[in-house]
């Protein structure tokens, strides 16, 4: 696949997993609202992870320095 169809996908999966989290959310009303965040919290994980291989993707690394522990050491 190609870079950029991966990065579509991964934002297809991402708006999915936001309706998917509020139906889920639905299902377990009525939910105290500071549980909110407990009841999301396996779709928030899988959401932080998304943006995170997103971010990877879509770095331009041309002509940037490298991270030091990128670095080769002899």
């Amino acid at each position: 696949m190609v870079k950029n169809e991966i990065i579509e996908k991964l934002i297809e999966i991402k708006n999915n997993l936001g309706k998917l989290g509020l139906e889920y959310l639905e299902t377990q009303m009525p939910v105290a609202l500071s549980d909110v965040g407990l009841t999301l919290r396996p779709f928030t994980g899988i959401d932080t992870a998304i943006n995170s291989a997103l971010k990877k993707l879509s770095e331009e690394n041309t002509g940037s320095i490298p991270k030091a522990n990128n670095l080769n050491r002899e």
